[in-house]
């Protein structure tokens, strides 16, 4: 199995998707993480409206991690 499993990869142009995405995604996400049940999550924002969801080994299972690479300018 690889390190990371890429689940979703989207861009949003509202907060209220943003957010209906996110949960979306996360949904399927926890439920592929305990199929597998040595994966835990990773949420990045790339910018202010592009994000990705992976499973990941560095990730301990049933934690969800957050990495945020927006610039602020």
């Amino acid at each position: 199995m690889p390190t990371d499993v890429l689940i979703a990869d989207f861009v949003v142009s509202t907060p209220e998707e943003r957010d209906y995405e996110l949960g979306r995604v996360l949904s399927t996400a926890k439920f592929k993480a305990a199929i597998y049940g040595k994966l835990g999550i990773i949420i990045t924002r790339h910018d202010f409206s592009r994000f990705s969801v992976s499973l990941s080994l560095a990730v301990p299972f049933g934690d969800i991690h957050e990495r945020d690479y927006a610039q602020r300018t």
